[in-house]
Order: C-alpha cells, then sequence, then structure tokens
C-alpha cells in the first residue's frame, strides 16, 4: 500500500468512483457472528463486482472494508501478498472518511439500530 501520501495522491489520481454498499439486519447489536457474515458477504459481492469492471478497466482500485479475509494467516510483512489480486485494502486506509463521503452523496449509512452496511468503492 505505501504511506498515506501515497494512497492518497494514488486516490486522487481517479477521476470518478462507483461505490456501492450492502446492509444487513443483525438480529441483535451484540452479535459478533452476525457481524462477521455480513462482512464476509459483502466481500464476496465486492469480489465479483471487482471482477466483472477489471474485464473493462483493470487499472482501477477496489477498496473496502478493514482487513483481509482471504489467508487464515497472513504473510505480510514477512512475504508479499499471496493474493494481491484478491486484496481489498479498506476505504478508510486510503484516506477517505466513508461518513463524509457517504453524507454528501446522500446514501444512507445506517439502516437501522441493528443493521450493519458496509461500503467499497471502485476508483478508475
Amino acid at each position: 500500500m505505501g504511506s498515506y501520501e501515497r494512497c492518497v495522491a494514488k486516490c486522487l489520481s481517479y477521476s470518478n468512483v462507483l461505490i456501492f454498499s450492502t446492509s444487513t439486519d443483525l438480529k441483535g447489536r451484540h452479535n459478533p457472528k452476525g457481524w462477521y457474515e455480513a462482512r464476509v458477504n459483502h466481500e464476496a459481492i465486492t469480489a465479483r463486482v471487482a471482477q466483472l469492471f477489471r474485464t473493462q478497466r483493470p487499472d482501477c482500485l477496489v477498496l473496502s472494508t478493514e482487513g483481509c479475509l482471504v489467508c487464515d494467516k497472513c504473510t505480510y510483512p514477512d512475504k508479499p501478498c499471496t493474493y494481491p489480486d484478491k486484496l481489498y485494502p479498506s476505504v478508510e486506509s486510503y484516506g477517505i472518511v466513508v461518513m463524509d463521503i457517504v453524507s454528501k452523496t446522500g446514501l444512507k449509512y445506517t439502516h437501522g439500530k441493528e443493521s450493519l452496511t458496509c461500503f467499497s468503492f471502485i476508483l478508475f
């Protein structure tokens, strides 16, 4: 990824962004299993959208939720990422404040007290 400055500069090198989200009813506010399942579902959707998008825009930057879910044990920083094409860094790690963007676009960040909304950005 690189430094914060490098990440911000990379984002600014793109002129367009596709923002999409998923919202999941967690069936209880303190439901770690529900949070995890919602994130896994969102990342699977992100992977499908990224795959389709990259057929037309192979140089796009895909950003998603916190942390990677691909490997059981991460090889970084000891070795390079095993699956860099499946790694979607978090939106926030690139200097983007999701709540600010969402409020400016009119998208919903909250869909109820017991819901989780995840966002992904594809910059192109």
